[in-house]
Formats: structure tokens, C-alpha cells, sequence
């Protein structure tokens, strides 16, 4: 194929002109070091440098005006263009300095451009400002804990309150550690367990030396309640996924890096704590009692929020395997904060508000690019490698859909039932 075969008419954003002549510049980008009393030099390679050149091109006839002005508005464009280069084809560009402008008599009805020009990158190098928000939610959750910790030692008291109704908080806050303890008795022990239980162990030893001490006891079960998440998601620091894979037991690493959906749905079902034991269950006949009631609904209160709080800065842990189950997560938490939102006192009210929309921002940014979950059903029974592979075009994707949908046996996934796959 001759030049003449594949020239082109050049134009710049549109606007067209006659092609002269251009010379180019390529090569490599290098710093050179010379030292003192040594003859030798090292040349540092930095890496290809631009492609820059520049186009020697003029617009001509009765007319040429218009085409001059034509062509200096393009080149006065803000950002990147497309340049039609007579041998080269098509290219993104800009400008690389001064556009050289040449008319005179001798010339009449021409108009000479001499532009400098270098070849454009379509991706933004330069860094670009991104707010984490998994640590807007950690610290929005921070701020939730001691609001609420806060809050309970101004509702809670036990002054000139007879020793029954003492009792009553003591029995509470004792039933609650053993809740925790059965929750922490869930996860696989690990070496932060025993630290945790002992701890749990003084708080419940201590609970009617703390009852006199609102704020103290409450930061004492706040503490408990973050503290479990070291206990539950320790193993996830223990295992390496490529060494189990490599072992043939990539399914005990799947079970571990579930923890943290496992951790979240155990603070997930305290969301609605004591609604069964609060106030109502308390008749409001004497200052004793009514001061009882608030005690027993500061302290469900207190677990409500604490269990939001955890499981918020939770939830930004979870590895999503699709869009939907992100959503989910979400819809769970905002739920049980806006129900929290409807007797919360103002202090409260704000950082759990503020809380609720981290939470969204941080899952909504986390899963914004997961797969949907859809339904398939497969016409007959079949293996799931041959439906990985039809839906996928990758038959190693066969574990995901037996696991998502609890198939009994791989080679045979039934027809003619509707399957959860990821859209893709």
C-alpha cells in the first residue's frame, strides 16, 4: 500500500486544513548523573516520553478567512481533541505551546500554521480524591457509642430506689452478659477469647458495684460489645486463602470469611432488644416504679443501639458477593435506626442520623458495581458445570451456584426449579 493510499484530509476538531510537512520527537525519557572524578555516567531510564510533533499545514481560496477562524477556534478549545493526521489516521491530542500564525501580501488568500502538538493520554494520570468510607462509618459509630453511653448514665439511677427495684437492674444486666457470653461461645475460640471472657467475667462480678454507676457501667457493656468483634473476626487474620485453596480446603476459608455476615446478623437480632421486658412490664404506681420502668428501658436501649452501632461498623467488613445482599444489609440497619430514631433524645437523634447515612453512602459506593442476583431456571436436570458454563462461559464459577442455592449434588441441580445466579 502506497503513502498515497492511505492519506487523509487533516482537520483538527472538525476543522479542516492542507497538510505541509511535520517532524516528530520520540524516544525515551532519561536522567543523567554525572559524578565527580569518575569518567563514567549512568543514564536512569524514566520510561517512554510523549510523542510529540509538530504540523506545518495552511488553509487556502477566496475565502481562507473563514477557515483561519475556523481553525483558531479549535485550537483555542479547553482539553484534549481529535486530530485527523494526513499519514498517521486519527489521534487524540493537545496543544504543546505556542500556534505560530503566518499571513502577508506576498501570499494573498493563504493563511500558514505552524502547531505544536502532543499526543493525549483518554485516562487522568494525576490522583484523583476519594473519602473512605469505611472509616466515615467506624467513626461515625464512635461517636453513636458514646452519645449513647452518655445518654444512659442521664437516664439510669438508682438513688433512694428500693433494693427490689435495685435487683431488677442488677438481674438485667447479669441475663445480658450471659447473652453475650452465649454469643461469643458461637465463633470459633481463638487466642482472643479467653482475654474477652474474662473481662465479660469481671463486668458480671461487678454489676452491682457499677448499678451505682450508670455512666461507667454502660461503657463497661459498650466495650464488651466492640470487643466481641476482635473475638469474632480474629480468624480472619489466621488463614491465608491461597494456602488453604492450595491445600484442596478452600471451603474452611469460605466459612471464615463469612464471619463477618455471621457477626453482623448476631447484632442484627439484638436490634430489637427487650421489647418484651421494658417498661410496660412495670406497673407505674409509685416514683419507685416509674423510675424502675426508665431504668429497665435505658438499659434495652442502651443494647439496641450499642448492637446498631457494632453492627454498622460491621456491615463495612462484609465482602458482598452481589448487589442485592448489600442492599439487604442496608435496609436491616436503616430500619432499626429509624425506629431507634422515633424516642431517641437529641444528642442521640443526630449521630445516629449521621450514622444512617454513612452507612448508606459506605454500601452503596461498596456494592455500586456487584452483580444482581437473578433467577434461572434450568429446562432439565444437569450438572452445575455445564449451567456455570452456559451462563458464565467459566465452569469453575459451578461451586457458586451449588453453594448459593444449597444444591445436594453438583452433577445433578434439578430442572424446572427456579436457581439465584449472579446476573454476571
Amino acid at each position: 500500500m502506497s503513502w498515497r493510499d492511505i492519506w487523509q484530509k487533516g482537520s483538527f476538531r472538525g476543522a479542516e486544513f492542507c497538510w505541509m510537512q511535520s517532524s516528530s520527537s520520540v524516544g525515551r525519557k532519561t536522567a543523567r548523573h554525572d559524578y565527580p572524578l569518575r569518567d563514567e555516567t549512568y543514564v536512569e531510564d524514566l520510561g517512554k516520553r510523549p510523542r510529540e510533533f509538530t504540523l506545518e499545514c495552511f488553509v487556502i481560496g477566496e475565502n481562507y478567512t473563514d477557515k483561519r477562524d475556523a481553525l483558531i477556534e479549535a485550537l483555542e478549545k479547553e482539553g484534549p481533541g481529535t486530530l485527523i493526521h494526513p499519514t498517521m489516521g486519527m489521534m487524540l491530542v493537545c496543544l504543546n505551546g505556542d500556534v505560530r500564525i503566518t499571513e502577508s501580501t506576498s501570499e494573498g488568500g493563504m493563511c500558514r500554521f505552524s502547531i505544536p502538538f502532543v499526543l493525549a493520554e483518554e485516562k487522568k494520570l494525576y490522583p484523583s480524591a476519594a473519602v473512605d468510607t469505611v472509616a466515615v462509618v467506624d467513626a461515625q459509630a464512635d461517636k453513636v457509642i458514646a452519645a449513647v453511653v452518655e445518654d444512659f448514665g442521664n437516664v439510669c439511677s438508682i438513688d433512694e430506689l428500693p433494693q427490689y427495684a435495685i435487683d431488677d437492674g442488677i438481674g438485667m444486666i447479669g441475663s445480658l452478659c450471659e447473652d453475650i457470653n452465649r454469643l461469643a461461645s458461637s465463633f470459633p475460640t481463638n487466642v482472643e477469647t479467653p482475654a474477652f471472657l474474662k473481662d465479660l467475667g469481671t463486668l458480671k462480678n461487678s454489676i452491682s458495684t457499677l448499678i451505682g454507676k450508670p455512666g461507667s457501667l454502660a461503657q463497661a457493656i459498650a466495650s464488651q460489645f466492640n470487643k466481641l468483634r476482635d473475638v469474632a473476626l480474629a480468624p480472619l487474620d489466621l488463614y491465608d486463602y491461597a494456602d488453604l485453596q492450595a491445600e484442596g480446603i478452600s471451603s474452611r476459608y469460605d466459612s471464615v470469611v463469612n464471619l463477618p455476615q455471621t457477626l453482623f446478623d448476631a447484632y442484627a437480632d439484638r436490634f430489637d432488644f427487650g421489647t418484651d421486658s421494658g417498661s410496660e412490664s412495670v406497673p407505674k404506681t409509685t416514683p419507685s416504679r416509674i423510675q424502675q420502668a426508665e431504668n429497665r428501658d435505658a438499659i434495652n436501649a442502651l443494647v439496641r443501639r450499642t448492637a446498631i452501632a457494632e453492627a454498622a461498623r460491621t456491615s463495612s467488613t462484609i465482602e458482598f458477593a452481589s448487589y442485592d445482599e448489600a442492599i439487604s444489609v442496608q435496609k436491616r440497619l436503616t430500619e432499626a435506626i429509624d425506629n431507634e430514631l422515633l424516642e431517641a433524645s437529641d444528642s442521640v437523634y443526630a449521630v445516629l442520623a449521621d450514622l444512617r447515612a454513612a452507612v448508606v453512602n459506605d454500601i452503596r459506593t461498596r456494592g455500586a458495581d456487584l452483580s444482581r442476583i437473578i433467577n434461572y431456571t434450568p429446562s432439565r436436570t444437569e450438572p452445575a458445570l455445564i449451567i456455570a458454563h452456559r451462563l458464565y462461559g467459566d465452569a469453575t464459577r459451578a461451586d457458586e451456584i451449588v453453594a448459593r442455592n444449597r444444591i445436594r449434588h453438583p452433577l445433578f441441580v434439578p430442572g424446572g426449579v427456579a436457581l439465584e445466579v449472579l446476573s454476571d
